[in-house]
């Protein structure tokens, strides 16, 4: 089955799908069914090599001149989408990604693409499961090693999942035919349970495993120093006061941490400092591992 039979999408998409300009390389991806007639407009040729890069300058509809770039085409269903993709690889300037943005956007049924859209259409397209949809998100935003590890690791849910879904089918057929054939099926229900009860536990494990990303949680340390006297994005604020300065500053926090508490004591700035704080955060922790 190609891609455009199983695709459920009309519209081709493209998007920007490095980092933002500017850099010495951008690259700018489409998906659908009119990404092979957006390569041939924006390169004026005609025949090309799958999975083949290539040289490719680009041109408007005016034939003017956009940038020299690399390209390749890769037909579906093989690729992260499951449709047709085509990927450009031009120089990381800003002008230069727009102009040829602009000029895909100009094409008939090309838009650019929201976000995680084409992440949706290799769910919806069969190229990913929920896990993986889950885990590549987890991926993209892990700042990490220790989240790096966990959203690689999430990939093993599904492949945990699917023998315990084959045990259940087991179970429902063996059921089933008992109810249908009880004269001529034996059915042992105590080795059903049994087998019933491993399944839950196993899946009771792998709930317990899950909450490995939701910790610490509770109540921050109080009257204590702490690694991170902010967890928000602020500037510092002086007080006036004799030997006393609060200041809000930016951290960026690889590893666990709380926020100070207010100690016993506490001169009218610390009081200030810990009041925001309160304001601005809920004092229930849940960071990620």
């Amino acid at each position: 089955m190609t891609a455009r039979a199983f695709s459920t999408f009309s519209k081709t998409i493209f998007a920007l799908s490095s980092g933002s300009p500017p850099s010495a390389i951008a690259v700018i991806r489409l998906s659908g069914s009119e990404s092979i007639g957006c390569l041939k407009r924006l390169t004026k040729k005609s025949t090309f090599r799958p999975r083949e890069l290539f040289y490719a300058p680009l041109y408007d509809s005016s034939d003017r001149l956009l940038d020299r770039s690399m390209a390749v085409y890769m037909p579906g269903p093989h690729t992260f989408t499951g449709e047709d993709t085509v990927e450009f690889y031009v120089h990381g300037g800003r002008a230069v990604v727009n102009a040829v943005m602009e000029a895909m956007k100009k094409m008939p049924n090309v838009d650019s693409a929201k976000a995680g859209e084409f992440t949706k259409r290799a769910f919806f397209n069969g190229k990913m499961d929920l896990s993986q949809v889950e885990a590549l998100g987890d991926l993209i935003s892990a700042e990490t090693e220790r989240q790096r590890t966990l959203a690689l690791s999430q990939d093993n849910i599904a492949r945990r999942l699917k023998p315990l879904r084959e045990k259940l089918l087991h179970l429902m057929a063996r059921f089933e035919a008992a109810i249908d054939f009880a004269d001529d099926v034996a059915f042992d229900r105590e080795e059903h349970n049994e087998a019933a009860r491993k399944i839950l536990e196993e899946l009771e494990a792998m709930k317990e495993s899950a909450r490995k990303g939701e910790r610490p949680e509770g109540l921050p340390h109080q009257g204590g120093r702490s690694r991170g006297p902010c967890w928000e994005n602020e500037r510092g604020q002086k007080q006036s006061y004799q030997q006393t300065s609060r200041e809000r500053s930016s951290h960026s926090l690889q590893h666990l941490g709380d926020y100070s508490g207010q100690p016993g004591g506490a001169r009218p700035a610390e009081c200030r400092s810990c009041d925001r704080h309160r304001h601005r955060r809920n004092p229930g922790l849940r960071l990620r591992a």
